[in-house]
């Protein structure tokens, strides 16, 4: 028996090699176009993702702001609230003062009924002849003693 090595593969024509190499370079244009694509892609997520961390950082500062405005309004509703409890006890005072000026007027007006009551209709002429009638009803000496008693 002879040995002879044979080749396992059978040998390629020059035409099959050069659809080969035609493949590979399809192959390697491909997959360069596949790249530029996924590169794009790539380029295009990072944008969108510097977008998206920006905007986010819009809203962190949209955060602190509405928490700076409702600290801000909070101490504003505070400095009310405590304005409101000056005012109603401010109001307290004014109704105790009014009740007891109510109060005090009742008396006065109790006071006065109980004393003879003025007759401001009447003329002057008639409370002048008034007065003359108990001027004479008085004599000299009575007037001389009350003129001493209301001089000491």
């Amino acid at each position: 028996m002879s040995s002879s090595s044979a080749p396992s593969t059978p040998m390629k024509t020059d035409c099959e090699e050069s659809w080969e190499i035609q493949g590979l370079k399809m192959d390697l244009e491909t997959e360069r176009n596949e790249i530029q694509k996924l590169t794009e892609q790539l380029n295009n997520a990072e944008l969108k993702n510097s977008i998206i961390s920006q905007k986010m950082d819009i809203v962190e500062c949209e955060k602190v702001e509405i928490y700076n405005d409702l600290v801000r309004n909070e101490n504003e509703m505070k400095c009310q609230d405590m304005e409101i409890d000056q005012l109603e006890a401010g109001i307290r005072m004014a109704e105790k003062l009014l009740k007891e000026q109510k109060e005090q007027l009742e008396e006065l007006r109790g006071t006065q009924k109980k004393e003879k009551p003025w007759n401001y209709n009447m003329s002057w002429g008639v409370i002048h002849e008034e007065m003359k009638q108990v001027f004479r009803t008085c004599t000299n000496r009575e007037l001389k003693g009350y003129r001493k008693n209301a001089n000491n």
